[in-house]
């Protein structure tokens, strides 16, 4: 959905947060970095043995997609994240008036997103009984590392970027 909106039509968004690219790189960075720390800290969370029902199984699985699509919608870092990296793409998204560019680059969001998202849950639907608390922590650890690592890369570029400027202005 937010592909779409700011892929076809809101490139002046993308253009007033390219000037504030090196403010949300730091604030991303630091933001992942931070989740990472907790997310490798944090304790793994056990599933409810209430939730394992049968006859619940097709409500809560309704009511997952739905407050999931809810909560992403809804969601401004979202918007964040399509504008900033349509913006990244600076013409092909759109910029130059190119609708079939624009709708290319959505079409490759959409379909690598739902591409992820099957493969993701059909791995996960078919080892979630074998996941225990070890293999949970484990998780836990491998993703918050992963976070802090990109967090950190994104940092080092900001401060590469900020000081191959600043030797350029000397």
């Amino acid at each position: 959905m937010f592909a779409a909106i700011t892929g076809l039509g809101l490139t002046w968004i993308a253009s007033l947060i390219e000037g504030y690219a090196t403010i949300i790189e730091v604030v991303g960075g630091a933001m992942l970095i931070w989740i990472g720390f907790k997310t490798f800290t944090h304790p793994p969370v056990l599933p409810n043995p209430d939730e394992n029902c049968p006859e619940k199984a097709a409500t809560s699985l309704a009511r997952a997609m739905v407050s999931t699509f809810a909560l992403t919608v809804t969601n401004p870092a979202t918007l964040l994240f399509f504008t900033s990296m349509f913006a990244g793409f600076g013409g092909l998204a759109g910029g130059a008036g190119s609708f079939n560019d624009a709708a290319f680059v959505v079409a490759g969001v959409v379909g690598g997103s739902a591409g992820w998202w099957l493969a993701l849950t059909t791995l996960i639907g078919l080892f979630h009984t074998k996941i225990d608390e070890a293999w949970m922590r484990l998780i836990n650890r491998g993703s918050g590392l992963l976070l802090v690592i990109f967090g950190l890369a994104v940092l080092i570029h900001v401060a590469r970027k900020l000081f191959f400027l600043t030797l350029s202005g000397i």
